[in-house]
């Protein structure tokens, strides 16, 4: 696998963060509060579930990340070649062309909690996420990004090198804000939300 330099890789990822807030965010504002909590189906996601799912992650992942950066605050670098382990990972969640290719079976922890929670609460809960997440890769950025390493999900029977965990973070993101989107639009298109008004 090629290898991939600090200061490009994180630029773009930051550049990618940034701009998933300023279209979630118009996204939430101009569409009808109602849907954005109806399930297309029993067993299905809804827009909220999605960016809960999303929290959740952040949950597990940004606390490992934190506490990795911290511990290894001297071990520098500029470019760090990927793992096979990370860009499986990485490729599996990121969508291809508008695309989700690879289905995935979601872990225990990461399936959805939104009860008790508003709609404001879950927006600007992901959306300071979205702010650590920045902030940790800008730590990063001197940092050497392959020998650093976290666990995954799983457990230490798997380890994230510390670039190949932002890379599958922000393919995740993605993955899961096009599913939003869509599932958005399904229930949209549906007869019995056809009379019912966008949220001002």
């Amino acid at each position: 696998m090629a290898v991939i330099k600090n200061e490009n890789l994180l630029a773009a990822l930051i550049a990618e963060t940034r701009q998933l807030d300023q279209v979630l965010k118009a996204f939430v504002e101009t569409k009808n509060a109602a849907i954005l909590l109806q399930r297309p189906q029993s067993n299905k996601w809804s827009f909220l579930d999605c960016i809960v799912h999303l929290n959740q992650t952040y949950d597990v992942y940004l606390p490992r990340i934190e506490a990795a950066i911290e511990q290894n605050a001297t071990r520098t670098g500029t470019a760090y070649r990927p793992g096979l382990f990370g860009n499986m990972m990485t490729n599996s969640m990121t969508p291809k062309e508008g695309l989700i290719k690879m289905k995935t079976k979601t872990l225990k922890p990461f399936v959805p909690q939104t009860e008790g929670k508003s709609q404001t609460e879950i927006i600007s809960t992901f959306f300071a996420n979205q702010e650590r997440f920045i902030q940790q890769m800008e730590k990063a950025k001197t940092l050497d990004l392959g020998r650093i390493k976290l666990n995954s999900a799983i457990g230490p029977v798997l380890r994230f090198k510390l670039g190949d965990c932002f890379r599958f973070i922000a393919g995740h993101n993605q993955r899961h804000w096009l599913q939003a989107q869509r599932t958005y639009a399904a229930i949209s298109s549906q007869d019995n939300y056809l009379s019912v008004q966008p949220s001002s």
